[in-house]
């Protein structure tokens, strides 16, 4: 049965990375891509900034997903 929770963590965890991943990716192309002009030939930086934000993302989501277990194996030592 612990199996069972651990791997409804790990999709959960996935799952909110995947989320956070695209919505900064999707932050970092709307704040920081230049506007398109007629004049502007060369290829656009929309795709290395979404993966920019997109590997930032699962970044975040990791360190916050060690730090948050962390914390709660702290508090199960302070609290038992």
């Amino acid at each position: 049965m612990k199996w069972r929770w651990g791997l409804i963590d790990a999709v959960i965890t996935l799952a909110v990375g995947i989320g956070l991943a695209c919505a900064l990716g999707a932050l970092a192309v709307w704040a920081l891509a230049p506007p398109p002009t007629p004049e502007n030939s060369s290829p656009p930086p929309e795709p290395f900034l979404f993966l920019l934000g997109a590997v930032i993302g699962l970044l975040v989501t990791l360190v916050a997903r060690v730090l948050f277990g962390w914390f709660l194996v702290r508090r199960r030592r302070r609290v038992a």
